[in-house]
């Protein structure tokens, strides 16, 4: 893989936790990437916000550890990664 590469990983992650799935990816690319550790993060927080009605139906993704603010983490999430592709492609 030559491509610049934008990795993310949430650092409480209780699905795929550190350092059984990105590390490995991470360990493997030929040149380290830009790599970001969201602190307070769970795995589903990398989903946009829930509406009211996904967050009755599905709390276990749409609940957030307490502190983390998923929409003010979507901004910059967002922003870095149009970021990332102005500066690489």
């Amino acid at each position: 893989m030559r491509a610049p590469i934008q990795l993310w990983r949430a650092a409480d992650d209780g699905h795929q936790p550190h350092p059984y799935y990105e590390e490995a990816v991470r360990a493997a690319l030929p040149q380290p990437p830009e790599y970001h550790v969201v602190a307070n993060a769970g795995h589903y927080d990398f989903l946009p916000p829930c509406d009211a009605r996904l967050s009755r139906t599905a709390p276990g993704i749409c609940t957030s550890l307490p502190g983390f603010d998923r929409a003010a983490f979507h901004e910059r999430f967002n922003a870095e990664v149009v970021r990332f592709f102005l500066a690489q492609l």
